[in-house]
């Protein structure tokens, strides 16, 4: 029989650390992968069959639009609208709708009005005016050629006049059922909650259309 310092790469009475040329077949048979080489793992040893890391799923589309319009709307009822400027506050709510409507279709722009514009309504406690006008917003922005939607970029000078636009419309129609919801006229509903409002939301607007710009994948 074969004694063990002679497989291993050794003669009796010597302490040789390579292997032993007249039985080089047999150690690697024995260890295919060498001793000097990183123990196997626990698998393969036990003839598991899942050897390789699997990988990792992407988010579905639905699934990633809901989040990110989660989060939009949290930053607007917990950080942006407490950071007022003369009275008047961005609706990066709007904004999120906008894009939706024109980057996903009528139907997304339709549903994502009426699911965030409902949560601000609860959480502003303006009965159902958010939902109306985003509902209508992001349904009118939808009507946008559908061919045209996969290749458009938002330029940050595009982008400013672009949410001016679409928040004074949005702004008017609000102030409009305001004042007669409420049954209130002044100034500060033209001046701030309009006119004023529009313009910090199309500042908004442009400061993510230069960090979107420089990130194109991230509204993809």
């Amino acid at each position: 029989m074969m004694r063990a310092s002679e497989w291993i790469g050794g003669t009796p009475g010597k302490s040789s650390v390579g292997p032993n040329p007249m039985h080089k077949g047999m150690f690697h048979t024995m260890f295919p992968f060498g001793i000097a080489r990183k123990a196997l793992p626990p698998s393969y040893l036990f003839g598991s069959t899942h050897r390789l890391p699997c990988s990792i799923a992407p988010m579905p589309a639905f699934l990633r639009i809901f989040l990110t319009g989660l989060g939009i709307f949290a930053a607007q009822w917990l950080i942006l609208g407490r950071i007022t400027l003369w009275g008047t506050y961005p609706d990066a709510v709007l904004l999120f709708v906008a894009w939706l409507g024109v980057r996903k279709g009528r139907h997304w722009g339709a549903i994502g009005g009426f699911v965030l514009g409902f949560l601000l309504d609860a959480v502003y406690n303006t009965w159902g005016l958010h939902m109306l006008v985003k509902t209508i917003i992001g349904f009118t922005l939808g009507l946008f050629p559908s061919s045209e939607r996969e290749a458009l970029l938002i330029l940050p000078r595009q982008a400013f006049l672009g949410s001016l636009v679409v928040a004074l419309v949005h702004n008017g129609i609000f102030v409009t059922l305001l004042a007669l919801q409420s049954g209130t006229r002044n100034a500060f509903l033209v001046t701030g909650l309009w006119i004023g409002s529009a313009l910090y939301s199309a500042f908004i607007g442009t400061m993510t259309s230069l960090f979107t710009s420089r990130n194109p994948g991230i509204f993809s």
